[in-house]
């Protein structure tokens, strides 16, 4: 077949709309691999069993991303290419949980909760996108638009003290295929079994930033096979084409004129930037609030691609949101070389149904070790409050005594922050509160 015949313009373009378009899809490819240690689709000991974390998360977990350290977190892959998954939810005691599934393209296809599920158990059958068949009696239907799919169940606890009873939970959640119903339930996967699966890999994140041009175009090929794109992806699959970038066909890097290759090139590290790129802060503040539209992004690759590379695995605004700020109010990129304050005014502290925290992140998303061992501070913790009612948070990589116990230590170099808001206020989610602006001090 002849290719298109694209100018150096056109062929830029398309290669940042490409890396714009496939970094989803990429991303949690990367990150399927490093926490089942197989290949997606292989029907691997890694996929349709739970993973779970049985203590809150510290810096040697590796394949969740953006975590916050007041929820006990079991994890999932699903291959639904074969029959469908069935999931049963145990009675929570009251505690309240949340369950994002999201499609290979970071999509949040169902959230289970107490609200749309209720906390007293239940089963639920996950079928793939081209499943037919009768699911067993009693069971909610639940349809996935991918073969793959990831389920990120946060289990509350109560307070530090109900650990145990919070962990009992977890073991009593159960996930096997349709067809080993009434055998023996597989049993979890041991913990952090995705973290050392394979080692020494750098983290998901980092690995589809690395690649270049070539290896990026012909994953995306591959991938799209396996979880095609929507029907609404059309118009770009069509653009892909004059490339001869195809779902599930192998992508021929050497068929293109150097000239195309060296355009596409250049166009993949500006599709790198633009994913990377914060979005427009709220004026002053510096906090982009990512919610708006999260979980459902139909054409609009660019939000996608951010939340993907900033929130991998967030959820729909009316459970949880997650602003986040890379800078202090004067723009510049938070590092350990300084010093930073959040003030709370009275009043103005977190407005939640839940429970929230903030939490900092090293530049791959990951907690970074501190001599403390402390990675977020928030509701459940004693934090003192100021004689006006305010609350000062101090951010900074060197301790001082002086901070106890509102000082949330910072890695060395640069960082960011992510505030976890279970269950917000309607405050929040109209925009009528919003985050102080983070200040420098001396």
């Amino acid at each position: 077949m002849q290719l298109m015949t694209l100018t150096e313009t056109q062929a830029q373009r398309l290669g940042a709309d490409a890396f714009v378009f496939g970094f989803p899809l990429l991303l949690m490819t990367a990150t399927m691999r490093q926490a089942t240690g197989v290949e997606p689709v292989a029907n691997g000991e890694g996929f349709n069993r739970f993973a779970h974390l049985r203590h809150f998360v510290d810096p040697a977990a590796k394949t969740i991303v953006a975590a916050n350290v007041d929820t006990l977190y079991s994890l999932t892959w699903l291959d639904l290419s074969d029959e469908p998954a069935l999931l049963k939810l145990p009675d929570t005691g009251g505690r309240s949980y949340l369950m994002p599934l999201l499609d290979a393209w970071t999509n949040v296809f169902a959230s289970l909760d107490p609200h749309t599920i209720g906390s007293d158990g239940g089963t639920l059958a996950i079928t793939g996108p081209d499943w037919t068949g009768e699911i067993p009696a009693g069971a909610r239907r639940i349809e996935a638009p991918t073969n793959n799919a990831w389920g990120i169940f946060h289990l509350h606890a109560h307070n530090r003290q109900d650990l145990d009873a919070s962990r009992a939970i977890q073991g009593q959640l159960e996930l096997e295929p349709m067809s080993a119903q009434g055998s023996t339930v597989p049993a979890p996967l041991p913990e952090g079994r995705g973290d050392s699966a394979l080692d020494p890999l750098p983290p998901a994140h980092r690995r589809v930033m690395e690649m270049d041009a070539s290896q990026f175009l012909a994953e995306l090929a591959a991938q799209m096979r396996i979880n095609p794109p929507a029907a609404i992806d059309l118009p770009m699959l069509e653009r892909l084409a004059a490339i001869e970038l195809l779902p599930g066909c192998p992508f021929d890097w050497s068929a293109l004129s150097e000239a195309t290759r060296e355009s596409l090139a250049i166009g993949l590290e500006e599709g790198k930037e633009l994913v990377s790129m914060p979005s427009a802060p709220e004026a002053g503040r510096g906090w982009q609030v990512l919610h708006t539209g999260a979980g459902s992004y139909g054409t609009d690759y660019l939000r996608r691609a951010h939340i993907a590379n900033f929130a991998l695995g967030i959820n729909r605004p009316e459970d949880a949101i997650f602003p986040l700020n890379t800078t202090d109010e004067d723009g510049n990129q938070l590092t350990g070389s300084n010093r930073y304050l959040l003030r709370f005014e009275h009043g103005a502290i977190p407005p939640v149904d839940g429970i929230w925290s903030l939490g900092v992140y090293d530049m791959d998303q990951l907690f970074v070790s501190n001599p403390i061992d402390r990675y977020a501070l928030g509701s459940r913790d004693e934090l003192e409050l100021a004689s006006d009612g305010s609350l000062e948070i101090v951010i900074q990589h060197q301790p001082t005594d002086r901070c106890h116990p509102n000082w949330l230590p910072a890695p060395e170099g640069d960082f960011y922050l992510m505030l976890h808001l279970y269950k917000p206020s309607e405050s929040i989610l109209e925009g009528t509160w919003a985050a102080p602006p983070i200040q420098r001090i001396a």
